[in-house]
């Protein structure tokens, strides 16, 4: 602890010499009745400067702020999260022609693409209005490394890192759409395109003072006893962890399964990693906590609107985009294992589209089809069930989410 860090067998070895020198007593040996003594008030001694600890610094920390914050978080070997430039290394940002191959724009031959290659963003260019983004400036990338475009492939990915710091770099998908590179015969005709299939959040701003205070407020707590709601606390300290679920002895006695929920639809291998450092260091003597990230289920959508035959084209295409932002925010608030109500993210679509007078063809107000994908146990392979019922309910390990890798991203509207 930062104000007493003696621990109990340090005193017990003070104790001792000095009991050796200064007394008569010479049974000092473990076992002994003086030993136990002695051992039993150093233990009690360490309790209560732990205790004492506690209630002197948890005050300090809550009215502290500053580089006082960062001198609390240094003792208590939790710093202050630094500002991050956005960064993307999985299959999300590539390179592609729209037709063809490669070879087809650089008259048969493959080309390098260079790290460095810069990529900027443009105005949203589609029938979804994205708020805000047609205001601020561009905002840059550059390529990680180079890549050999092969004459044969049509698309390639490559990692990106942002220039600037923090949530500012983050940018929704299909957003990257201009690039520098000119190395390939028609160039001018620019017929390399790019862009990146999924949003970019990865950028993090330095973390704030309130936000800091909260998890050295957490931590602290979660020190004093490793119960389950230190576990939790621990757990919850660690920034981009939005719940977690805990299930006891999962893997037998003497462990725990722990299951992340982040604000983000994916947990990254990181954070799971984060995680267990931070519960690791609470959890007591023999008990073994198995951290990892729920496993996904993915639900794909199809329904058929009917809109107001006085609904505008641009006024269905804002609904339809208004649609699908209430599917994603309900099913990305889902808790593990939390289950949905297909009949109640019916109603909430509607309320989100004013235009729309009903959903669903065969049946009023009911989806077309619900299809849960869900990866087998054992291996990476993934089946496609149909859905009958009408509220989804998944296991205490699992997750909901929109499917993405479908044709329709997760929803499939049809008009009539």
């Amino acid at each position: 602890m930062p104000f007493f860090p003696r621990e109990a067998k340090d005193i017990v070895s003070e104790s001792l010499q000095r009991m050796s020198r200064q007394t008569n007593i010479t049974q000092l040996t473990p076992g002994g009745k003086a030993r136990f003594f002695l051992s039993t008030v150093s233990e009690e001694q360490e309790r209560q400067q732990t205790l004492f600890d506690s209630n002197l610094l948890q005050p300090y920390i809550k009215y502290s702020d500053g580089k006082l914050l960062d001198f609390f978080g240094d003792m208590l070997k939790l710093p202050r999260i630094e500002a991050t430039h956005a960064e993307v290394t999985s299959n999300n940002f590539m390179f592609y022609v729209q037709s063809g191959v490669f070879g087809d724009i650089n008259g048969g031959s493959a080309f390098t693409l260079p790290a460095s290659t810069a990529i900027t963003t443009v105005p949203f260019q589609g029938n979804v209005f994205t708020p805000g983004l047609e205001s601020q400036p561009a905002i840059g990338y550059k390529t990680l490394q180079s890549v050999v475009c092969q004459p044969n492939s049509s698309f390639i990915y490559i990692p990106i890192r942002a220039d600037i710091e923090g949530e500012a770099s983050s940018l929704p998908r299909n957003t990257l759409s201009l690039h520098t590179f000119t190395g390939y015969s028609l160039s001018s005709r620019s017929l390399l395109k790019c862009t990146n299939r999924f949003a970019i959040d990865s950028g993090v701003d330095r973390e704030r003072d309130d936000s800091y205070r909260f998890r050295l407020s957490n931590l602290f707590a979660a020190r004093n006893q490793a119960i389950y709601a230190s576990v939790r606390l621990a757990a919850l300290s660690v920034p981009g962890v939005a719940d977690v679920t805990l299930i006891n002895a999962e893997q037998g006695p003497g462990t725990f399964g722990l299951y992340i929920r982040s604000i983000t639809p994916s947990v990254s291998p990181s954070l799971v990693n984060a995680v267990s450092t931070a519960v690791g260091e609470v959890v007591g003597y023999g008990i073994r906590p198995f951290v990892s990230a729920a496993k996904t289920l993915g639900l794909e959508l199809v329904t058929a609107v009917n809109w107001s035959s006085r609904s505008t084209t641009e006024e269905i295409s804002a609904g339809y985009a208004a649609m699908r932002n209430i599917v994603e925010d309900t099913i990305n608030g889902l808790g593990n294992g939390e289950p949905l109500d297909l009949d109640e993210l019916v109603v909430a679509m509607l309320g989100a589209a004013p235009g729309a007078l009903s959903i669903g063809r065969n049946t009023p107000n009911k989806f077309e089809e619900a299809y849960l994908y869900r990866t087998s146990q054992s291996s990476s392979d993934t089946t496609r069930n149909r859905v009958l019922s009408g509220v989804l309910s998944p296991l205490y390990n699992e997750r909901l989410l929109l499917e993405t890798s479908t044709r329709y991203k997760g929803i499939q509207f049809i008009t009539f």
